[in-house]
């Protein structure tokens, strides 16, 4: 987010800044120092920049359970409660506390916090430490940061295009109960997540690969509210499950539901600043080249070897593992050590297979990192308003022997998540852009740099 667009979403929310993107709501009146909120992180010019960021941090992870989980030191307990307590004070329609701590489904309060945190990171006083370089970029980092997960309030607002997002918070989030109240306030969240989306897909408001899709993220919470333990979350996911399995007839057209761009989203999350036609020419170009690579490198196995490199490749397309960021990028940055969001989860895999590439099976990787790619193109294309997933799939086919049913599945996230399906191809790209030569030292390097918009990774692993 430029400077003249932060300014004006600390003016009236991030969401009312959407809006003017993408029509998305009107300005909900979140507080702030304009009009009369008070600052989250006391603010004395005295306090280091580093003390600064530690407090701001903790008070940023006290708004979303699930930013305290990416985060290598978690909020404090008493800060945690501290916002739950003065939210359930102030009031408001969305409120709920699980766990001791605001639920993800505080959406007002969660616009809120993130506000008031965005006031003071803009009138955060510089020491010494905070006019240096580093801590310039730190300040960066943080508030690209914030524009990310102010962007995620709004995009899980939306009912019933969230259903899949609040599944998956929620399944997030299953460990943060209080200690002898486990099923009543899961149960609760449960209902505060889903019963909307209910009533919403009762209409016939979901396509169909949107509502298979949500039928997958359904899969996960089933297995943790087993039926025996949580009665009536089981009847509410049974009730979503039959209205998801009817065909539910349009009577009369409907206008499109309110979304926020993947444009938007690329920028915020990515990093990104091509348009579209850009983007897309890019990574085919991509694959072309890393199809023609990966052939090559195959065909000059055996076929016992080669079925080998495809099957272990197939164990990496599209799964997430966890980076571990460096000793330096520890010491350097806090922004970057934390754990990528959701939309960046799976750059991690891509980066190792690429960074491993020098040792390990050259034909392998790049059969994983041309199958990202593939992937990223199925997203763009289903984005841009293709509406037959096979074909989607078969235009950009996988080389790796990934399962039928799995590729179902892949495709399907590619429509409903599409930037969480474009980041590692888009990162194979960044990767390779200097060619398959200086692909391991640019993931090393990227490697130990830390999670980051694109953006601004691309200088820190250019030679």
């Amino acid at each position: 987010m430029n400077a003249t667009l932060r300014a004006a979403s600390r003016a009236c929310g991030f969401a009312s800044v959407v809006v003017g993107l993408v029509g998305l709501v009107a300005c909900s009146g979140a507080g702030g120092r304009a009009n009369g909120g008070a600052p989250v992180v006391a603010q004395s010019p005295a306090v280091p920049f580093g003390e600064w960021e530690t407090a701001w941090l903790g008070e940023l992870g006290a708004t979303d359970p699930r930013l305290a989980m990416r985060m290598p030191e978690k909020p404090s307990a008493d800060a945690v409660r501290k916002v739950a307590g003065a939210a359930v004070v102030r009031g408001g329609d969305d409120i709920g506390i699980v766990g001791g701590a605001l639920d993800v489904f505080s959406f007002g309060e969660r616009e809120r916090l993130l506000h008031l945190l965005g006031n003071e990171l803009v009138s955060q006083h510089d020491d010494g430490a905070g006019a240096s370089a580093p801590a310039r970029e730190e300040r960066t980092l943080l508030s690209r940061l914030l524009d990310g997960e102010e962007l995620r309030v709004a995009r899980e607002r939306l009912s019933p295009d969230a259903g899949s997002e609040r599944v998956r918070a929620i399944v997030a989030t299953w460990g943060n109960v209080s200690r002898g109240r486990e099923v009543a306030e899961r149960e609760a969240l449960i209902q505060r997540g889903l019963l909307e989306i209910v009533s919403d897909v009762a209409t016939g408001a979901l396509e169909r690969p949107r509502v298979l899709e949500l039928e997958d993220a359904l899969d996960a919470l089933e297995r943790l509210a087993v039926a025996e333990g949580y009665p009536d979350a089981t009847k509410l996911i049974t009730s979503l499950r039959v209205e998801l399995g009817k065909a539910h007839p349009r009577v009369a057209p409907r206008p499109p539901p309110a979304s926020v761009s993947l444009d938007v989203q690329l920028h915020t999350y990515l990093g990104v600043h091509e348009d579209r036609q850009t983007l897309m020419g890019r990574l085919e170009d991509e694959e072309a080249s890393l199809r023609s690579d990966a052939k090559s490198r195959l065909g000059a196995l055996s076929d016992a070897v080669q079925r080998g490199a495809l099957e272990a490749a197939a164990t990496h397309v599209g799964e997430e593992t966890a980076c571990a960021a460096s000793d330096e990028a520890l010491r350097a940055s806090r922004a970057r050590t934390l754990r990528p969001p959701p939309e960046r989860a799976l750059v991690c895999q891509a980066l190792q297979v690429a960074a491993a590439s020098a040792t390990a099976s050259e034909a392998m990787a790049t059969v994983v990192l041309h199958d990202d790619v593939a992937i990223a193109l199925w997203a763009l294309t289903l984005d841009s308003g293709a509406t037959d997933l096979d074909a989607t799939r078969t235009a950009h086919a996988l080389l790796a022997s990934v399962p039928a049913d799995r590729q179902d599945r892949l495709v399907r996230a590619a429509l409903v998540s599409p930037v969480r399906a474009i980041a590692p191809g888009l990162a194979t790209a960044l990767v390779d852009a200097e060619g398959p030569g200086e692909r391991h030292e640019r993931a090393t390097r990227w490697l130990a740099y830390g999670d980051a918009p694109f953006d601004l990774v691309a200088a820190r692993i250019a030679r």
